[in-house]
């Protein structure tokens, strides 16, 4: 019979996963679950378990339609009071403690207290999406709009329409987080994306078996709004994700913070803790901690069009950047382990991208360690395209300058905005302009004959862009040089600019259609042309 799993040996404690209430080593929640005030309710005690939880789901494989809401409740606890928020302290609006759920939440959940969450997830397999029209809202403070706080494999996707914020205080649009559990560090209690550490001298978990050999979300989708007063996105460290798609319709309002950590190297202890008999002293080095094999960075797209963003993204050894399809306009400062422009797409604005510096001796590679859990060995996958922006789109400097700090690789389309000075590409480490071509942006109007840098690399370019026609009346032709004037060389270390010349490819007094008026105009522009 479904119900409650007690700890048989002494019925003292309730052992709901990961529970407050359990006996296990590692829990990470600081309330009780809705079904644990239940059990209160059946034993006699009074309380209001809507004013903590607006629904629960405890059964696995649910297909469903949330409709149930989270607001404050009324004098008499029996009912919501439409659109007030709820100033619960760990309000909980959804909780999704089952497996291999498919649920979409379909009513508003206005869980404003402190520490405050719309939807928490828990469990494996859950696919979570929040409903066109439906708003989250966690804005006290501490509030996390959505939290995944256990498990792998989970999907969560905010559809176009929807809305999720939290606005107070170190509020987080979206944390992923699997938390620290109730007993510590101190003795060795922890869990985590291919990670499962015991306790009191236990060998770590058979990570094969449990719930935690694998990303813990695969897909986050944003197509709605996502806000968040300290970030719009929170990736701890304990927490692989694998994937972000930020798509049509989405608006991104805070920053996107990646902090996990999956090479062994990086993974020190931060306080003493006890491995049975042995203190492990703060600093040191484990080789006990990710097992996994190949690339477990998080890919970042965008994809969506007409997309514009501003916060910074900090992500430098675990983020790839991908703009695989539409457009975005991006403004602000990003830390990355790489970046790319798929063909295709449109990247513009005034970004700083600053690529993680790839391993010593040549190439743009990084060796990682981590445990193979099949075969206890420690293999070392290396990283490709490591401090590599590459652009096979579109790439436009408008608003401003944009600055590379690594290399750049381009054989797609360089633009700026060129009237009477060009917005540049500033790149530290080398360019590599092979197969590229240039283009203008919009309202931009170069002056024939003049020459305009467009780019600068300290560490040297190589190749150069084709002529391109901008106008039926302007050609732009492309010359790279050392920074001294002699010819560029590539990875000479002397630095190199690159530079185009607009040319007047045809009279302005050609154009068809013109009146004789016009025509008079024009023809007086083309000789003040010729002579200038």
């Amino acid at each position: 019979v479904p119900g409650i799993p007690v700890n048989v040996a002494n019925l003292s404690h309730l052992e709901l996963r990961n529970s407050l209430m359990s006996h296990q080593s590692f829990n990470n929640y600081l309330y009780l679950m809705e079904v644990e005030l239940a059990l209160l309710q059946d034993m006699g005690y009074t309380l209001d378990r809507r004013n903590y939880f607006g629904y629960s789901v405890y059964g696995d494989g649910l297909n469903l339609t949330s409709t149930h809401p989270y607001f404050a409740r009324n004098g008499e606890g029996t009912d919501y009071l439409i659109g007030a928020a709820n100033n619960t302290t760990y309000g909980v609006g959804l909780h999704v403690y089952g497996s291999h759920n498919t649920i979409s939440q379909a009513a508003d959940l206005y869980a404003c207290g402190t520490a405050g969450v719309g939807i928490r997830v828990d469990g494996v397999g859950n696919k979570v999406t929040v409903a066109d029209g439906t708003s989250l809202k966690a804005d006290g403070t501490n509030g996390n709009g959505i939290l995944v706080a256990y498990g792998k494999n989970h999907q969560v996707t905010l559809a176009p329409g929807s809305s999720v914020t939290a606005l107070g205080s170190g509020g987080i649009g979206a944390a992923f987080d699997f938390g620290q559990g109730f007993c510590g560090i101190t003795y060795g209690i922890s869990r985590g994306s291919y990670f499962s550490f015991g306790g009191y001298g236990e060998l770590p978990l058979n990570i094969s078996l449990n719930e935690v050999d694998g990303p813990l979300v695969d897909n986050f989708t944003v197509q709605g709004t996502l806000a968040g007063k300290e970030a719009a996105i929170r990736i701890a460290s304990n927490a692989y994700v694998k994937q972000i798609t930020i798509g049509d319709g989405a608006h991104l309002y805070g920053d996107i913070v990646n902090n996990w950590v999956y090479d062994n190297k990086d993974i020190v202890v931060t306080e003493p803790f006890y491995f049975g008999d042995l203190l492990v002293t703060a600093g040191q080095s484990l080789d006990l901690f990710r097992w996994c094999t190949g690339d477990v960075t998080t890919q970042l797209n965008f994809t969506g069009r007409g997309l514009s963003y501003d916060g910074a993204i900090r992500g430098l050894k675990n983020t790839r950047l991908s703009v695989a399809d539409g457009s975005l306009d991006y403004t602000g400062q990003a830390q990355l382990l790489s970046a790319e422009v798929a063909a295709g797409a449109v990247l513009s604005g005034s970004g700083r991208y600053t690529l993680q510096t790839p391993d010593a001796g040549g190439g743009h590679t990084m060796v990682v360690s981590y445990i193979d859990y099949k075969t206890w060995k420690s293999p070392h996958y290396t990283a490709q395209d490591v401090g590599l922006f590459t652009n096979h789109g579109t790439l436009l400097a408008t608003s401003g300058n944009v600055t590379i700090d690594g290399d750049l690789v381009t054989d797609g389309t360089l633009g700026s905005a060129a009237t009477f000075q060009a917005r540049q590409f500033q790149v530290t480490g080398t360019a590599d302009l092979t197969g590229s071509k240039l283009t203008v942006v919009p309202g931009a109007y170069p002056l024939p004959g003049r020459t305009y840098t467009y780019l600068t690399a300290g560490g040297g370019i190589t190749g150069n862009v084709t002529d391109s026609v901008v106008s039926p009346f302007v050609t732009l032709r492309g010359t790279t040089s050392a920074m001294s004037g002699a010819d560029a060389v590539a990875g000479s270390g002397s630095g190199g600019e690159a530079s185009f010349t607009a040319v007047q490819t045809a009279g302005l007094s050609s154009a068809a259609g013109l009146n004789a008026n016009e025509r008079l105009v024009a023809g007086a522009l083309d000789l003040a042309a010729n002579q200038a």
